[in-house]
């Protein structure tokens, strides 16, 4: 089986990642699903920082299927919640 860069490459190309996004791939690779969200949505706070909205919005949404999969009600009203900050600031209702 080859190494997790050398899939990395294969799925992604030469696109650079932050480290959260590295760590919420091997997490995912290793099957570590509470962890997962937790990384997931660090990646869209980052985006959402950063003023790219629509990357945030889908960093959550995956995070919020997750938490739904675990039953993690907290984690549900966090994603809920993070999702709620970029629509506001996006200016939506």
């Amino acid at each position: 089986m080859p190494d997790f860069e050398a899939r990395r490459r294969a799925i992604w190309g030469d696109r650079v990642f932050s480290e959260e996004e590295v760590k919420a791939m091997r997490e995912e690779e290793l099957g570590d699903r509470g962890e997962i969200f937790r990384a997931i949505g660090n990646i869209g706070a980052v985006y959402s920082i950063r003023g790219d909205y629509d990357c945030a919005i889908d960093c959550y949404e995956r995070a919020l299927l997750i938490c739904e999969e675990l039953g993690d009600r907290r984690g549900i009203s966090q994603m809920i919640g993070n999702m709620g900050m970029v629509y506001s600031h996006r200016g939506e209702r």
